[in-house]
């Protein structure tokens, strides 16, 4: 997949999560939402297909350390977004902390 189809398919991708995850109106999400945003103001300096296997990495460690439960439909977008970054390499780029946000 070319960067340009990447950086596309993440773009709708997270934003579709940020939209799933507004919803609901609880607190337990908001950092990941700052997360989304940030990805969003900076994909287009950064490799979209690590940026996805660090946001996919990031979303299920926070998820299973904060017990935070997604929606099924914000869980096939996270799928989604896993399956677009897993030719990153175990742990993207640079072996990236799972649970540091400011890695976006």
């Amino acid at each position: 997949m070319q960067n340009d189809d990447a950086r596309q398919a993440l773009a709708g991708l997270t934003d579709q999560l940020f939209n799933q995850i507004s919803k609901h109106d609880t607190t337990d999400l908001d950092n990941l939402k700052d997360v989304l945003i940030r990805v969003n103001q900076h994909i287009d300096s950064k490799d979209p297909v690590v940026t996805a296997n660090r946001l996919a990495n990031y979303i299920y460690f926070v998820g299973f350390t904060d017990h935070v439960a997604l929606t099924q439909e914000a869980s096939d977008i996270v799928k989604q977004i896993a399956a677009l970054g897993k030719t990153a390499g175990v742990n993207g780029s640079y072996r990236a902390w799972y649970s540091d946000s400011s890695q976006f």
